[in-house]
């Protein structure tokens, strides 16, 4: 009797020190979360590579040369042009992050094939918004016909107050396009020696090692720990993703199994590819990859990421794994509705965007 007590105080006792421990490192994450400041620098570009036809890979120097970018692992920056702040995109350094006095970043640019579907788009919309004015005409018309139908004079009132917000919803998008546009050439025209203002730390999943994370998916903050981190990136993706595989390379206690399935559309397009397959070879990471348009002797996945597919490259989806996206907008809402069929669990599943 007296042992079967002593049993259930035994067990009992770690169990509040377990509790204990993972409130400490839950309060410990948050912490960490709320301390960090949000500081503005000024850098200047020291070297520039063209990686393929729409990336480039920019290496920045800090003003410190002893004083690395200050973000945790899965944290990004803004980049913006010195002299209009309006100008600016958000970016995953690839970096170690713990690196001094520089910092890289993937930066892929308009394409004119994308600029040309651009147009065609806004095309469309004018196209649309002719048609819309073409029904209004009508509506007035019949209205002149018709002056003692009031209600129908409201609902023209109406309509005119709904063009009205589609107006300003595509002057704003305009003016958005007209930023990316300008911001690409920027980038472009860019050489070594010019300046680049940063904005960091930004984001809201953190990565802190041996599968330990933490993530503010409003109105929750998620501490979790996971043994195994699946990925899923395109085209430029693929930063957030190669932060956090080399933070676990680099850390030799660190465990935590790493699969990526990366998608692009040709295998010149492939970021980041030898550093990836050297991963690989070190049995650090997983790798597989897809592609739209691959050539004849591509061996790999070929095609969009599809269910199939995902259950190729990862298997099952346990409660221990923990799912990561980061990709053009058609891909994420691809991806994540596949895992929401899938019901892999929301605690187990984040998005970068």
């Amino acid at each position: 009797m007296i042992f079967f007590v002593i049993l259930v105080s035994l067990l009992l006792l770690i169990l509040v020190l377990i509790l204990w421990a993972n409130y400490n490192q839950s309060n410990n994450f948050s912490a960490q979360e709320q301390s960090q400041k949000i500081e503005e620098q000024t850098c200047q570009l020291i070297e520039k590579t063209k990686l393929n036809h729409d990336t480039y890979k920019l290496k920045f120097a800090l003003p410190s040369k002893i004083n690395d970018l200050g973000i945790k692992v899965g944290q990004y920056i803004s980049l913006h042009h010195p002299n209009k702040y309006e100008l600016n995109n958000m970016y995953f350094p690839i970096n170690p992050i713990d690196q001094k006095g520089k910092f890289e970043l993937l930066v892929k640019i308009q394409s004119e094939l994308e600029k040309d579907n651009q147009k065609g788009r806004e095309l469309e919309k004018d196209n649309q918004k002719v048609s819309e004015f073409e029904k209004d005409n009508q509506k007035g018309s019949k209205i002149e016909k018709d002056d003692q139908n009031g209600s129908e004079f409201e609902k023209d009132n109406q309509n005119g107050s709904k063009i009205e917000k589609d107006d300003q919803n595509e002057s704003k998008i305009k003016k958005d396009e007209q930023n990316r546009s300008s911001f690409n050439y920027w980038i472009e025209k860019m050489i070594p020696g010019d300046s680049a203002l940063i904005k960091s730390p930004l984001g809201s999943f953190f990565y802190f090692g041996s599968g330990n994370t933490f993530r503010i998916q409003k109105p929750q903050r998620i501490t979790a720990k996971y043994k195994r981190i699946m990925m899923i990136a395109g085209g430029s993706g693929i930063a957030p993703m190669y932060q956090i595989i080399q933070a676990v390379a680099n850390n030799s206690s660190d465990k935590t199994q790493l699969q990526l399935l990366y998608a692009n559309k040709t295998q010149q397009d492939i970021l980041l590819y030898n550093e990836l397959k050297a991963f690989e070879a070190s049995k650090k990471i997983k790798l597989h990859l897809t592609l739209d348009k691959p050539l004849a002797s591509w061996v790999q996945f070929s095609g969009f990421v599809s269910r199939s597919m995902i259950e190729r490259a990862f298997g099952t989806i346990d409660k221990h794994t923990l799912v990561l996206v980061c990709g053009p907008p058609k891909m994420r809402q691809l991806v994540g509705q596949i895992f929401h069929e899938l019901n892999v669990d929301s605690n187990n599943f984040y998005m970068f965007t």
